[in-house]
């Protein structure tokens, strides 16, 4: 399986000025065409709850997949709700068949990828990244 970890970031090396902002008020166009384009080609994005949030609704033609450590009373059509950790999501999405993820964040769920690279390498093939965060 390959995993994308696919980061917004300014030139500065932030990925948001404050926490719940929404990235597609910073953006460019070619940023969220990339996005959709990545997106769309893997299939399965993870995000977490409070970057859902920014969003809050399905991507067309994307599974999402959303990480949370409290349970969702929201019901969504096209949204799965996980408490899993990365590895146990990875082991899951591989046993299904799936061969590429996007990770989209946010600066939490991008540590808890990092964090466990060690055990999903031996699921995956994960590229490292050096992340900044405020």
């Amino acid at each position: 399986m390959k995993i994308i970890i696919l980061v917004a970031t300014s030139l500065d090396g932030f990925i948001a000025e404050k926490a719940k902002q929404i990235s597609t008020d910073w953006t460019s166009k070619q940023d969220k065409d990339f996005f959709k384009q990545k997106t769309t080609e893997a299939g399965v994005v993870i995000f977490g709850r409070g970057t859902f949030e920014t969003i809050n609704r399905p991507l067309k033609d994307r599974r999402l997949i959303i990480m949370s450590r409290s349970e969702s009373s929201l019901d969504i059509p096209g949204i799965e709700w996980t408490k899993e950790r990365p590895v146990e999501i990875i082991g899951r999405l591989k046993r299904e068949g799936v061969e590429q993820v996007v990770i989209g964040g946010g600066a939490q769920i991008y540590s808890l990828f990092l964090q466990d690279n060690n055990q999903l390498l031996n699921h995956s093939q994960l590229g490292l990244i050096n992340l900044s965060l405020r």
